[in-house]
């Protein structure tokens, strides 16, 4: 079991895995390059970045203050909709930007490889957040539920 403070870390680290994992699929398959070992150098890159991404900006919380902020109940379908959507423009946008950048490094072609292939990241990155949010929710809260 680990300590109530590792609750949104949990979540973290569940979240950016898949993600990584989806983010680097959908970019291996636009670009025809689909590979075992595409995938795994691909995932470690977007999850080394989607990770630090999560951890310093606590993204979680800031969709959960945007719902709000719009007046929407709490645990309601527009509310998790509106959460996992700020999420994942945050998450989606800057790993897979950041990312780009470590593929492409900074050439002519970088804004459009990136800007090309964004959309089917979000979506992507969108249907992936709003299965495994809740799964990930309750999985941190049971590694977390017995420690004090």
């Amino acid at each position: 079991m680990f300590d109530k403070k590792h609750f949104g870390r949990i979540i973290n680290v569940f979240l950016c895995f898949f993600l990584s994992v989806a983010l680097s699929i959908v970019a291996l398959l636009f670009t025809h390059e689909l590979t075992f070992a595409g995938v795994v150098i691909s995932f470690i890159s977007s999850f080394a970045i989607s990770y630090f991404i999560a951890d310093i900006t606590d993204v979680g919380e800031l969709g959960i203050r945007f719902a709000k902020a719009l007046k929407l109940k709490e645990h309601s379908l527009p509310f998790t909709l509106v959460d996992t959507a700020v999420v994942c423009i945050i998450m989606v946008t800057l790993t897979s930007f950041l990312n780009t950048i470590v593929s492409l490094g900074f050439k002519p072609i970088l804004m459009i490889a990136w800007v090309s292939i964004y959309p089917y990241w979000l979506l992507v990155g969108y249907i992936c957040l709003l299965i495994l949010m809740p799964i990930a929710v309750r999985l941190a809260g049971a590694l977390t539920e017995k420690s004090n």
